[in-house]
C-alpha cells in the first residue's frame, strides 16, 4: 500500500509539471506574433533588424535560436532594403525573433529569368533587342534606373490595359523592380503574358543586383532638375565655357578628377550625379567615386544634348568649381551642430546607446550608456521632460534604440544623431 501511494504521488507530480510545460508552450506560442514588411536597418553588433510595414517600424532581435530560412546569417546585411516575413516573442522589453525568411517573389509560369550578366550583355552587347521595363513607381525610376529602361509601373499598366505595351507581340520583354522580394515584376510579366507577349522575362535580382555586380544607374532630367543632389560637369573648362552647362552643376574636369577627391562632400550619402561628352570616362568617374565611398552615385549619359532635346534650357557663363551640398535632415534627427551644443551647454541628456565596452574606451562628457537593445526596460531611466538626444557610432543603432524608445513612451521627445562618431576618453569627433 505504502508502494501504490509513492507511486501515485510520483505520478501526481510528473502529470502537474507536464501540465506546466504544456502551459508554458502554449502560452509562447499564443503570444508569438508575425510582421511582414522590408528590412530597412541592419546592426550585427546588436543583432538586430529594423522591420517597416507602412508606417510602423519595430525592432527584430536573433538569436541563437532563431530559425532563418533561405538567408545565411553570416550575410544578414544583404536583405537590408528587401521584404522578409518573421515570427517573434516579447521578452524583456524585447522582440525576440523565432523566424525570419526572405519573401521571394515568385516568377509567373510561361516566364523567363534572366540573370545579371546575362542582362548586362544585352545591354552593353545588343540596344535595341529588347525593351527593359522598370515596373516600380515612377519616382523611384527618376532617382535611379537600369540603362536602357523605360518607366512603366504596375499601376499604369493596370489602368491602361494592353495599351500600356504597344510592340509586337514577339518583343523580348524584360521587367525588373526592387530585388528578389519585389513583387512588382513578377506581377508586370504576369499582365504581358495574359496580353499575348510570347517572350517575356523576369529580371529578379532587380536594380540591387545591378547595383551589387558594380553597374551604374541612371538618372533623369525631372531628378536632377527638382532634388537635392551634387550635379558634376566632368568636360574640360574650355568646352563647358563655348556650349554651356545644365542649371546647378559644378565643374570637375575628368582630368583633374583625383585632385578633387578632399572636395567632395563630407556626408558620403550625398547623391551625386555625373555627366559629360565621352561615355568611358563617364563609367570610369562613376567608378572611381564609388571607391571614394560615395555609394549614391549614378549617371546622366546623356548630357546637354539629351537635356536640350528634352527642351530644357542650357546656363551660360561661369561655372562653379566647388561642391557644396547642404545635407536636409528628417525632423527626428539631430544636427552635429545642436547636439555639441548639448553637449557643452547640458541642454539636453545625451544617451550614448553603443555596448558597455565602447562606451568606457570613450564617450561624451555627461552622456548616459543605455545599449540599443536594452532601451525596451531602461528608457523608464530617461526623463519625460526633457530633450533627449541618442547616439552610436554611425546612427544605425541609435535609429533602432529611438524606435524603441518611441514605442515605449510615445511622450519622450528624442531625436537621433545620424553620424559617425569616434571617442577616445572624453574626446568625440564627429563627421557626417
Amino acid at each position: 500500500m505504502r508502494y501504490r501511494k509513492g507511486f501515485f504521488s510520483r505520478a501526481l507530480f510528473h502529470y502537474l509539471i507536464l501540465l506546466l510545460i504544456l502551459f508554458s508552450f502554449t502560452t509562447v506560442l499564443a503570444a508569438e506574433k508575425s510582421i511582414k514588411g522590408q528590412v530597412s536597418a541592419v546592426a550585427v553588433t546588436i543583432q538586430t533588424i529594423t522591420v517597416k510595414h507602412g508606417a510602423t517600424q519595430i525592432n527584430l532581435k536573433w538569436t541563437n535560436d532563431t530559425v532563418f530560412q533561405n538567408i545565411d546569417p553570416k550575410k544578414i546585411r544583404e536583405i537590408q532594403g528587401q521584404e522578409i516575413e518573421a515570427k517573434y516573442i516579447e521578452a524583456d522589453g524585447k522582440n525576440i525573433a523565432t523566424f525570419i525568411r526572405l519573401a521571394i517573389a515568385e516568377i509567373p509560369k510561361g516566364t523567363k529569368e534572366i540573370k545579371t550578366q546575362e542582362l548586362a550583355k544585352l545591354i552593353f552587347e545588343k540596344p535595341g533587342s529588347y525593351v527593359l521595363i522598370d515596373a516600380r513607381p515612377a519616382g523611384r525610376y527618376r532617382v535611379s534606373h537600369i540603362p536602357t529602361a523605360i518607366s512603366l509601373p504596375v499601376a499604369v499598366m493596370e489602368k491602361l490595359g494592353e495599351a500600356s505595351l504597344p510592340y509586337a507581340k514577339d518583343t523580348t520583354l524584360i521587367f525588373y523592380c526592387g530585388g528578389i522580394t519585389c513583387p512588382l515584376s513578377p506581377k508586370a510579366a504576369s499582365l504581358a503574358l495574359k496580353w499575348g507577349f510570347k517572350d517575356v522575362r523576369v529580371y529578379l535580382e532587380g536594380e540591387p543586383g545591378w547595383k551589387k555586380a558594380g553597374y551604374y544607374t541612371e538618372s533623369t532630367p525631372q531628378y536632377i532638375m527638382t532634388e537635392n543632389i551634387v550635379l558634376i560637369d566632368l568636360r574640360e573648362p574650355q568646352v563647358v565655357e563655348k556650349t554651356g552647362y545644365i542649371p546647378r552643376a559644378v565643374n570637375v574636369p575628368f582630368s583633374k578628377l583625383d585632385e578633387y577627391e578632399d572636395k567632395f562632400p563630407s556626408y558620403r550619402k550625398a547623391p551625386i550625379v555625373l555627366y559629360g561628352d565621352n561615355k568611358e570616362k563617364l563609367i570610369q568617374a562613376f567608378k572611381k567615386i564609388k571607391e571614394w565611398g560615395y555609394p549614391n552615385v549614378t549617371v546622366y549619359s546623356g548630357g546637354i544634348i539629351d537635356w536640350v532635346f528634352k527642351g530644357n534650357d542650357l546656363k551660360t557663363g561661369p561655372i562653379s568649381k566647388e561642391i557644396v551640398y547642404q545635407r536636409k535632415y528628417q525632423p527626428h534627427e539631430v544636427t552635429p551642430q545642436e547636439f555639441l551644443k548639448a553637449v557643452e551647454t547640458g541642454s539636453a541628456v545625451i544617451v550614448d546607446v553603443r555596448t558597455p565596452s565602447e562606451f568606457q574606451k570613450g564617450h561624451f562628457k555627461g552622456a548616459i550608456n543605455i545599449p540599443a537593445d536594452e532601451m525596451g526596460t531602461k528608457y523608464t531611466l530617461l526623463p519625460k521632460d526633457k530633450l533627449i538626444y541618442l547616439h552610436c557610432s554611425t546612427g544605425v543603432r541609435a535609429e533602432m534604440a529611438y524606435i524603441t524608445l518611441k514605442e515605449k513612451c510615445p511622450t519622450c521627445n528624442a531625436k537621433v544623431l545620424i553620424a559617425e562618431v569616434e571617442c577616445e576618453g572624453e574626446k568625440c569627433t564627429i563627421s557626417e
